[in-house]
Formats: structure tokens, sequence, C-alpha cells
């Protein structure tokens, strides 16, 4: 059976049209108001404050979407946690009762990223506390409460009772619920990130799908990342960082020694990277090259670097649209050496000469 165009007024087709006269004073307006806000600390900030600055990645405003694509295990899910942390930091020291957070999990167990936030929490120096009894774990859970994030997935204490799947139609209804409970508090919201880890993973969404003939995996994970985008975004509205799983063959790599997933290596559909307003990718070295090797990448510029535990490779694909203060069309295609600590989560730049200098010391 076909489906009927859907019918439009001639107002509603109206709103598709604009003079260039209308055109400009729609953009001068947009740039008004977004440079207003970034003034006022709006926007979600980059977590490496010196690639923000530098390269640079401007704060990011509704409705715009962030992807971080990586192979499996080479640390997409453990980047968005450092965000995470980051907005959380930021929240905690300008206290607004409207700002909020939202972070959607499709994989992991609710108690499963809490655990790992406390032993973070427990590991920034406090000597004191210790995670090994309750009383340890009560403590840390004092300091991290306060701080106004929500999160959107299932839990091992919830198993047994009735939940709908865990799909896009119900996290969008999920996400707007949290925001009719304030409302009914009292509490009006502004999320500063939506914060989804990670998109491949979402259970099949039948009411998405439903005006679908072809119900293949990559056109439904195209039909997740539209309905987020386009729909939920921009009626929130919020900014978003989205986990994506790359292929497990990278086709668009910048060569054996360097295999950061190039803006077409994301996994079932080339939809998202084409539709995404910035993209970043992470590659481990650990993971491909045996530990403590050296090598290199390059023909003209070579550059020789160790392989280490705490090494990742940071590259910016995309960045959709221009700079709004100086109106300059953002940059792409760089990458960055970083540094994990992973007793804090955090990633720090990291030149290749200094991950040299430390192999050769410790081989000394």
């Amino acid at each position: 059976m076909s489906q009927q165009p859907a019918r439009y007024n001639a107002d509603q087709i109206d709103n598709l049209i604009y003079s260039r006269t209308d055109a400009l004073s729609a953009a001068i307006g947009y740039i008004e108001k977004s440079r207003e806000a970034i003034a006022k600390g709006h926007g979600l900030h980059f977590p490496i404050p010196e690639i923000a600055a530098e390269f640079p990645v401007p704060p990011i405003l509704p409705p715009k979407v962030v992807t971080i694509q990586a192979q499996s295990h080479h640390g997409k899910s453990q980047f968005l946690s450092f965000w995470k942390d980051d907005l959380a930091e930021r929240l905690d020291k300008k206290p607004n009762p409207k700002n909020i957070a939202i972070s959607i999990s499709t994989e992991d167990m609710i108690e499963e990223e809490m655990a790992v936030m406390l032993l973070k929490e427990a590991a920034k120096g406090n000597t004191k506390i210790s995670v090994e009894n309750i009383e340890g774990l009560l403590l840390v859970s004092t300091t991290l409460g306060s701080t106004p994030f929500y999160y959107i997935g299932k839990s091992i204490e919830r198993a047994r009772t009735e939940q709908p799947p865990l799909n896009m139609t119900n996290i969008g209804k999920a996400i707007f619920r949290i925001i009719e409970r304030r409302k009914d508090k009292g509490l009006e919201t502004t999320v500063q990130a939506v914060f989804y880890d990670y998109i491949n993973a979402t259970e099949e969404d039948k009411e998405l799908m439903s005006a679908v003939v072809d119900k293949k995996r990559n056109l439904q994970v195209r039909s997740d990342f539209f309905y987020f985008r386009d729909y939920l975004m921009p009626k929130i509205p919020a900014p978003a960082v989205v986990a994506v799983q790359s292929k497990q063959k990278l086709d668009n790599h910048k060569g054996t020694n360097m295999l950061t997933p190039g803006l077409y290596d994301m996994q079932e559909t080339s939809a998202i990277p084409q539709h995404t307003d910035f993209d970043f990718s992470l590659w481990m070295p650990k993971r491909t090259h045996p530990y403590g090797e050296v090598i290199e990448h390059g023909k003209s510029k070579v550059i020789r670097f160790a392989v280490s535990d705490e090494l990742a490779i940071l590259q910016c694909n995309k960045q959709r649209g221009y700079d709004l203060q100086t109106l300059k069309r953002l940059p792409s295609d760089k990458y960055w050496f970083t540094r994990i600590d992973y007793n804090t989560g955090k990633y720090s730049l990291w030149t290749p000469e200094g991950t040299l200098d430390k192999l050769y010391k410790k081989a000394g």
C-alpha cells in the first residue's frame, strides 16, 4: 500500500522560502544571539583547552552534534566520560538551577558507569577515602551527587521491573520526561549537553522504522541519527556528543602507522559522516602495535613516536561552518598526540618527542 504525501498549507510552505534580505536578517540575528550566549559562558566547551583555543574548536551551541568515533576498545566511551567530567566541573563551578546535562548509555549498566565515576573521584588525591568500604563510597558520592546530571539507560537494580526498549523514540520520551518532572517541581531547564554512548548499539525502533520498507540495520542507524539530530536536539534544544563505532577494517586511515579512522570509516551508514557537524576519531597505538615499539609516519615530514600505554591519537575529521567570532571557516584534518591519565580519566596534549624521551629513560 503506497503512502499518501503529507499535506501542508501555503503558510507552512512559505517557511521554507527566504528572500536574500530575510536570509541575511536571520543570519545576523543568529550570529548576534550566538555571540551573546558564548560571552555568557554558554555552549559546550571542547575538553582539551589548548586544542579548543588554538585550532580552534569553538563552544558548541544547540542543536549541533559532535561525533566521536573509534574502533572497538580504542577509547570512544572513555573520551565521552572525560568530556562529561569536564562539563560536570564547569557546572559545579558556576551553579545555576536551570542547567543540567544528560547522559545516555545503550551498553553499560548505570551501576557500572557510576562505579567508574566513584573510582575516579576517589583517585583525585584524598588519601582519607577508601573505596574498599561502604562508608568510603558514601563519602565520595556526596561530592558527586549534587552535580546536575541525569542518566538514561538500564540498570541491574531495575532489571526485574517492566521497562520499555531503549530505542530512539523512548530515549526522546525519557529526555522530555526529565524536563517535565523538573517543571512539576517549578524548575526551568536548560540542557547544556546530551552525551550518547553509543548510537550503533541503540535497540530496534519499530515506530521509527514503520514507514521504511527495507529493515536493514544500517537504515535503522540512519533513522536513529536523523531523528536525534533533526528532531530531538532542536526541540530540547541542546548540543550533543555522540559515540559512533568505526568499522573493524578501516578504508580511510592515513597509513599503517597512523590508524585514526577517517570520516567515512563509521560503521553501518554513511549518513552520519555526511550530516554530523563535527567529527573526531581516536586511535590507541597499543591496540595495533607492540608496546614500546618506535614507529614512523609520514614521508616528507616523518614523525617518530613510541607505543606506550598512555598514548592516544586524536584526529579532527570535520568541523562544519564558521567561527562565530571571526566568521572564518572552521579547520579540520589535523591530529594530536594525547596522554591519558588512567587514574583521573583526563586527556592532555603530549608530543611525540615526549613519548620517546619517556621510553628512552625507561630503557636506560
